[in-house]
């Protein structure tokens, strides 16, 4: 069995992690959400989960490659939700100099343990909440916060319980690694925006997210 990881980086009890089974389509099945404390107790617990079975990629929330300036995918993204009625673009997608260190600096930790462990394994930056509103669950009067992983019914298998806005997310993630993976029509490589840019991980690190809804008027 190939399974794919979700991580939503935070600070202490704030770090979102899922474990999806791979699948050549739709819905996903989750395997198991948590929240940690930093990135190696999610690592850990990730790891207790796969029991010797293959990660094949895992996506986070998290900038993981970076430049001098503002990114143009971060400028894009916010244009993306602008138009989508989000009341506040620029506090959902943050440039990476205005990011708290946890969210920052935890994604690249937690990506180098994935690649350690499973060097073969895609990586994937995202962002789970411009995700929710591209998908169109939030608008401008319902909050991307108030959306429950219920609505992703055509994306995931239910869980057996509510999950925690950290799992939720990190679960959300995983559909980028998904459409990584699979090259799923809808999903576009944003990471092409940023020709110029560096990443401590290399130069493989994507941005898949849903098809930007700005490109289609």
């Amino acid at each position: 069995m190939e399974y794919l990881a979700g991580f939503d980086p935070g600070g202490k009890s704030g770090f979102g992690w899922a474990l999806v089974e791979d699948n050549d389509t739709l819905p996903l099945k989750i395997v198991s959400a948590g929240v940690a404390n930093h990135c190696d107790e999610a690592w850990e617990s990730i790891a207790n989960e796969l029991n010797n079975n293959q990660l094949v990629g895992a996506s986070i929330d998290s900038p993981l490659y970076w430049g001098a300036t503002t990114r143009v995918v971060d400028l894009t993204l916010r244009d993306e939700i602008a138009h989508l009625g989000a009341a506040v673009p620029h506090g959902t997608v943050q440039s990476p100099n205005s990011l708290r260190g946890a969210c920052l600096v935890q994604g690249i930790l937690i990506a180098k343990r994935v690649l350690s462990e499973f060097p073969n394994a895609e990586i994937s930056e995202c962002h789970p909440k411009v995700i929710i509103w591209q998908l169109g669950f939030a608008t401008p009067d319902r909050h991307h916060n108030a959306v429950p992983i219920d609505d992703f019914e055509q994306f995931i298998v239910m869980p057996d319980r509510p999950l925690l806005e950290h799992e939720r997310d990190a679960v959300i993630s995983t559909l980028s690694t998904w459409a990584m993976l699979h090259n799923a029509h809808g999903w576009d490589n944003l990471r092409n925006l940023d020709p110029n840019v560096y990443s401590p991980l290399g130069d493989g690190i994507g941005f898949w997210m849903p098809t930007l809804q700005r490109c289609k008027a």
